[in-house]
């Protein structure tokens, strides 16, 4: 059971609920609403929203009223429902974000038509992303003998353009500590006021030093031709942690697990790369966020991040005018086999990233083409209110396992296609999880190189440009190629046909998987036919599992 408590100023009724699938209508949605009569006795009634956008009542309700309290000063609605009702006008309220409505008015409502009022003209709304159900896991305190230190952008003055990626490196000598071993085991964001819609996301890189290299510092936009040889090769997707906008507290590591600094073998520089989204070109922001590590002594297990999903590049393609359309990216076998020195590690934490189409993100893992776990069902996800998501239950990924990364969008207000890329007008479909004990993978990513050749080559125009932001109408060797849908008007013809490549199998191998070890080392590994899930999950929930396990003592698996 959940129970809501609701107060608003003044006399009246009250309505809450959670939206469905299209958050910007009432269609789908399950809403409640409590009054008073005029003889003062308390009504609570359970509603829902039709596809033709009426608010109609349930068959069934499903609403314990607890307590309606009303004066001419407030009034205040509590009521309890289940998570799951097994009712087709209900919504499963599920770990995740949602989208909650808040409604209310200063008249009686109708008794026999109460939920008429979620449309009325004198209605006062109010919509709020919230997390319902917070986690159960009891969450580990930062230890009184912690100390911390904090990785800043000093006063960066931000590009008036809308997308810039800003890399800021660190030395990790300069903290007086971290000559011997420690574990930093909690991480704040420091956002500055009034700079949450400039600040998109920013990611932590552990960099090792070239040899020879003189190069302390620096602190310029990222992917620029006279980078650092440290800085470029850093491992542009892989990293420690990652910050989204919309998260806010602070990330701890589970009791026993660090992130290790000190150590001979670790980590010489941290490079934090902010994502920084500055959609009116001004030129008068000046940005000093950054994040706060707190760390202790060496706990019993190094941490990890591994980044996987799609590649970013414009292999992803989204057709304009669509409801749902899922892209997938593939942690293939040939990456995990990859894992060293262990071979098998545990999923504490996951971090579902994407940008403004993405409506949903789902991570499942696959045993010999079986589905075994889904890792995390974000069903509701959004751009602006991104978080780590602590799994319930520790989910063991073994070499040889592949992890499958879905992304659906919602491309109904775009008028041309939207392709992978890193500005906020493009598309991601990434997920960073958390992890333990550390192993060499930092990146798994696959991405559909037949689509190049045989779709985009037939249907959009090349653009050539470079890391400098310079293009050019033909081909130059110095230059990328990227493809240009601007213009381009999709039929239905062009998004069954991208679909077909997207989903059905072909006589060439279709996936190039990208695999990154430590500072950015890239693994050499050719293309693969579509990994194949032969049985599906038939369970579905976050961290859900195939198997009833036999309950185990986690084991240290270093030599196994």
């Amino acid at each position: 059971m959940v129970t809501f408590d609701v107060t608003v100023k003044g006399k009246g009724w009250i309505g809450l609920g959670i939206l469905g699938d299209d958050t910007r209508t009432l269609k789908g949605a399950d809403l409640w609403i409590g009054w008073k009569d005029k003889q003062g006795n308390a009504h609570l009634k359970d509603c829902h929203g039709t596809k033709d956008a009426r608010v109609i009542s349930d068959e069934h309700n499903d609403l314990q009223l607890v307590g309606f309290k009303s004066s001419k000063r407030f009034t205040r609605l509590t009521l309890r429902r289940k998570l799951a009702t097994s009712d087709k006008d209900d919504i499963d309220i599920k770990k995740g974000v949602r989208k909650v409505i808040f409604a209310w008015g200063a008249n009686i409502p109708d008794a026999h038509r109460p939920c008429k009022q979620f449309l009325g003209n004198n209605t006062h709304i109010r919509f709020k992303r919230l997390m319902i159900v917070q986690r159960t896991k009891k969450i580990p305190q930062i230890p009184s003998d912690a100390k911390y230190f904090d990785v800043m952008h000093r006063k960066v003055r931000v590009p008036a353009q809308k997308t810039t990626y800003w890399c800021t490196k660190f030395r990790l000598s300069d903290v007086p500590d971290f000559k011997s071993p420690h574990h930093i085991i909690a991480i704040q964001p420091l956002i500055q006021k009034r700079k949450f819609h400039i600040v998109h996301h920013m990611v932590l890189h552990s960099c090792f030093a070239k040899p020879n290299e003189t190069n302390a510092v620096f602190s310029k936009p990222c992917f620029r031709e006279n980078m650092p040889a440290s800085v470029h090769d850093c491992g542009m997707l892989g990293g420690i942690y990652a910050w989204g906008i919309g998260m806010s507290k602070i990330f701890r590591f589970p009791k026993n697990v660090g992130y290790p600094v000190g150590l001979n073998d670790s980590s010489q520089y941290f490079l934090l790369q902010a994502h920084f989204n500055n959609e009116q070109l001004q030129s008068d922001i000046i940005d000093s966020s950054g994040l706060r590590f707190y760390y202790t002594k060496p706990r019993k297990y190094d941490a990890g991040m591994i980044t996987v999903g799609a590649n970013i590049n414009d292999n992803m393609i989204i057709p304009p005018g669509m409801d749902k359309w899922t892209v997938r990216g593939v942690c293939t076998k040939d990456c995990t086999q990859k894992m060293r020195p262990r071979k098998r590690i545990k999923l504490f934490a996951t971090l579902p990233h994407a940008h403004a189409t993405v409506t949903r993100i789902r991570t499942t893992l696959v045993r010999n083409g079986v589905e075994v776990n889904e890792i995390i069902d974000a069903d509701n996800f959004n751009m602006n209110h991104q978080r780590f998501h602590m799994l319930e239950k520790e989910v063991e990924v073994k070499e040889g396992d592949e992890i499958f990364n879905y992304c659906t969008s919602r491309t109904l207000d775009r008028k041309y296609a939207t392709v992978g890329g890193m500005g906020s007008s493009k598309e991601m479909c990434l997920n960073a999880m958390m992890y333990y004990p550390k192993i060499d993978v930092e990146t798994c990513l696959s991405s559909e190189i037949v689509v190049q050749p045989v779709f985009t080559a037939k249907y959009a125009r090349p653009v050539f440009a470079n890391c400098a932001g310079g293009s050019r109408a033909e081909e130059d060797t110095s230059y990328w190629r990227f493809s240009n849908w601007t213009g381009v008007e999709w039929t239905k013809s062009m998004k069954d046909e991208l679909h077909k490549f997207y989903n059905e199998n072909h006589p060439r191998p279709l996936v190039l998987p990208e695999c990154r070890g430590k500072s950015g080392v890239k693994y050499d590994l050719p293309p693969v036919y579509r990994p194949i899930i032969k049985q599906k999950l038939k369970k579905k929930g976050i961290n859900s599992s195939l198997y009833k396990k036999k309950k185990e003592v986690w084991k240290d698996p270093g030599k196994n």
